[in-house]
């Protein structure tokens, strides 16, 4: 079963007293493209379903081909769409 963790929250502006302000403004304008982007932490899948690092990759690799060939029209109509799936124990 997935189990999310809390990791806390912190603001860019957090960082105000120790960055510059030019600083924050470079980070804003590199951030802007990654906007609504999520993180999917490799190695700790890897450990979690007892699988090399490598493998992990290959296979999010053939579903994001998978995807892109059976679900095209996802993307021409802007829709955010979320995918997952969650095994238990070693995949053979």
């Amino acid at each position: 079963m997935l189990q999310l963790v809390n990791v806390g929250h912190k603001s860019l502006a957090d960082y105000a007293t120790i960055a510059t302000r030019g600083l924050m403004d470079e980070i804003r304008e590199l951030a802007a493209p990654l906007a609504g982007a999520r993180v999917l932490e490799l190695s700790a899948t890897a450990r979690t379903m007892g699988l090399p690092e490598g493998t992990i990759k290959a296979r999010l690799s053939r579903a994001r081909d998978l995807l892109k060939k059976r679900f095209p029209h996802l993307k021409r109509l802007n829709t955010e769409s979320e995918l997952a799936t969650i095994k238990s124990g070693k995949e053979a």
